[in-house]
């Protein structure tokens, strides 16, 4: 879509990183709750060995989303609306 207009494809970069680094975590933190619930989830939540390693790769996450957000996205906004 944006090749075909003939704008230069940053802005959509951009915007994609944003967006990536909004939805990831909130996707990721909705699933590890979601199947955390035994009232919903029954005999097949998470036990806590899985508990675990899904906060540790929540936390991975959000520190690699807090990072392309200030190396990545903060920038490049900057450059695109300067």
């Amino acid at each position: 879509y944006v090749t075909k207009s003939g704008q230069p494809p940053v802005g959509a970069i951009v915007f994609a990183q944003a967006t990536t680094v909004i939805a990831a975590p909130l996707m990721a933190g909705a699933l590890w709750w979601l199947t955390s619930r035994k009232d919903l989830m029954g005999e097949y939540a998470n036990g806590v060995l899985t508990n675990v390693l899904a906060g540790a790769g929540f936390l991975l996450l959000l520190v690699i989303a807090a990072w392309v957000a200030v190396v990545k996205v903060v920038p490049g906004m900057s450059a695109l609306f300067a």
